[in-house]
């Protein structure tokens, strides 16, 4: 009866084990000057987060990114970042459009709804 229990018990734990972490959120990282012109391109870093503030390394989800003002491209796609994390992190460049003194840039995930934001002072 031992060996039942703790066999399953070693089971539960196995399971468990092999379910993948769910993803919390972004953090962003906004490269380049503090403060920038309207039409310029800065470097972004997004990594997505387990619910144990663990980098998600396995992220493959589709992720937007908005700003505050104006409009944004995103250089490698045009609009839509699509299974472009490698291990948790995607960094690519952003030409901004609009200015403010914070532009903030939200990026979401489509499934999820989860969020992660960066600022920078964009000039006109």
């Amino acid at each position: 009866m031992k060996k039942i229990i703790s066999g399953f018990l070693f089971a539960v734990m196995l399971s468990s084990a092999a379910v993948a972490a769910e993803l919390r959120d972004f953090s962003v990282f906004l490269g380049g000057a503090v403060s920038v012109p309207a039409g310029s391109s800065f470097a972004v870093t997004i990594t997505a987060y387990d619910v144990n503030d663990a980098v998600l390394t396995d992220y493959t989800g589709q992720v937007g990114i908005a700003a505050s003002v104006g409009n944004i491209i995103i250089q490698e796609t045009g609009n839509t970042l699509t299974q472009a994390f490698t291990g948790g992190r995607w960094t690519g460049f952003v030409q901004v459009f609009g200015a403010a003194q914070p532009l903030n840039l939200t990026c979401v995930d489509f499934a999820t709804g989860s969020t992660g934001t960066a600022s920078k002072n964009v000039t006109a």
